[in-house]
């Protein structure tokens, strides 16, 4: 059985190569609320993330239609 991969938790941990379902892309993002990374004063909503990498293995989170 597969498991669904969920995006870390703690404040200030770093995910990387993030495509979000709109098909833009970050290089990197930052954990800086309960609901969202930041890269700079941009803030991204956890929904919004597609897929990412962290601790070198890439995630991808299915859609729901």
């Amino acid at each position: 059985m597969a498991t669904t991969p969920t995006l870390p938790t703690k404040l200030g941990q770093i995910i990387t190569d993030v495509q979000l379902h709109t098909g833009v892309h970050y290089s990197r993002l930052i954990r800086t609320g309960p609901d969202h990374f930041c890269l700079g004063p941009n803030a991204v909503n956890t929904e919004w993330i597609a897929a990412f990498t962290y601790n070198g293995a890439r995630h991808v989170i299915p859609t729901h239609a």
